[in-house]
């Protein structure tokens, strides 16, 4: 049980599904009660199948709105890059961070010389993912 962390919300987001649950099927009954009545009371029923209706359509609103929420909360991973540089010919060259990479630290042979010289690592950043596009005209 130590290893199964819950996020903060989770706990209201099922009590949040529960209710929409219970909401849906109480209104799914009201509007089957309301046909089954139909003949008898016209009055009666008309108004269960008002409730049922409105009871479905606010279900489904809800679900949408939390369908378009959790898209936009949606975390983007940013990348993380190297930069090196080789002390002998200057070249620089950008490389996906690898655990271990501090500035100032040593890196891999400089491919570009051909020397047994290590690239110093330079600078260490996430680079900003792409911005993401409307979809508003």
């Amino acid at each position: 049980m130590m290893g199964m962390a819950k996020q903060p919300g989770s706990i209201f987001m099922s009590l949040y599904f529960m209710v929409l649950g219970i909401l849906l099927v109480v209104s799914a009954g009201m509007f089957i009660i309301g046909l089954r009545e139909l003949a008898t009371e016209p009055t009666q029923s008309s108004i269960y199948m008002l409730v049922g209706i409105s009871g479905i359509a606010i279900t489904l609103y809800s679900l949408r709105q939390i369908q378009s929420k959790s898209r936009s909360l949606r975390v983007q991973v940013a990348k993380v890059v190297s930069v090196l540089e080789c002390a002998n010919c200057r070249n620089k060259v950008t490389r996906n961070f690898k655990e271990g990479d501090y500035v100032y630290g040593t890196a891999e042979k400089c491919t570009n010389c051909n020397t047994d010289t290590s690239m110093t690592i330079l600078s260490i950043f996430a680079e900003k993912p792409p911005p993401k596009r409307s979809s508003w005209p």
